[in-house]
């Protein structure tokens, strides 16, 4: 399903040429606490640049940092085990800060994030996934479960068709409310001869609302029955038939990493523990 995210758009808006956002990575990234919270904070020059994301991939794989079920309020303390750090720190180092936390930066001169905010994001943005998972599988207990978690109430609701359209109200609400950050530029390709619209975002975290939103928009595309969630690490991906893993989850790397995990090498020493200040 390679680049099915830029075609995608392009059937509904015109020719898509990239979705680019502005990428900011570090050589290392590390905790501290800073006035009681622990923040992901990024080590060395600062690497400003605009990235393409034109599959689904960023969006699952901020999803698979949820190790475990969403409890059934997000505060941090509830959240430290579903969301772990060695995750968050694995995440940044592939991908780089999801979000810059500007108070931060103007208080402190650190570039980084809070980690309770950034998993109660996640949080959120998952559990409304979920909702529209189950929605479109037909999974009425999952359907009844995922409306609490979004703040919705299945008891309220006597008639069935009722309930569904306000499940359709409340996703699209949703994504309106927090994922609207974002521009259009219009690019000409001398190659091509033609013109195409370029999509920009602030961070990495809107990029996820923008792609969750075509997913939103796309569902005949989408479920068919191939829309997985790997046995080991819990990523999403797309595959055929009895295939259990992700495309970095194959039998032979799970072995790999179980082994290193009981040897304690699966996170180096760049991961420090949190240093207060």
């Amino acid at each position: 399903m390679n680049d099915q995210f830029t075609r995608d758009l392009a059937n509904e808006v015109g020719r898509i040429a990239s979705v680019e956002t502005l990428n900011m990575k570090f050589a290392e990234y590390f905790i501290r606490t800073i006035d009681g919270k622990d923040y992901v904070l990024g080590k060395n020059k600062k690497k400003g640049v605009f990235c393409e994301f034109n599959e689904y991939k960023l969006l699952f794989s901020l999803f698979s940092l949820v190790k475990s079920p969403l409890p059934r309020y997000f505060d941090n303390k509830y959240l430290i085990n579903v969301v772990p750090i060695e995750a968050i720190l694995q995440f940044c180092t592939e991908y780089g800060l999801p979000y810059e936390d500007k108070n931060l930066w103007e208080e402190h001169r650190y570039a980084g994030f809070e980690v309770g905010h950034f998993r109660y994001r996640i949080a959120v943005l998952y559990s409304f996934f979920l909702l529209w998972k189950a929605f479109y599988e037909n999974d009425e207990a999952s359907i009844n479960l995922n409306m609490l978690l979004v703040g919705l109430k299945p008891a309220d609701y006597s008639d069935h068709k009722q309930k569904r359209a306000h499940i359709k109200e409340w996703l699209a609400r949703y994504v309106t409310t927090f994922g609207n950050h974002f521009s259009f530029e219009v690019d000409y390709n001398a190659v091509k001869d033609g013109f195409f619209l370029k999509l920009r975002t602030r961070n990495i975290f809107d990029t996820c609302y923008y792609q969750f939103a075509t997913l939103l928009t796309n569902e005949d595309v989408l479920f068919k029955g191939n829309l997985k969630s790997c046995k080991a690490c819990n990523a999403f991906f797309w595959g055929h038939g009895n295939k259990r893993y992700c495309e970095k989850c194959n039998r032979k790397t799970v072995w790999s990493r179980n082994h290193k995990n009981k040897k304690g090498e699966l996170f180096p020493e760049k991961y420090l523990p949190p240093v207060s200040l």
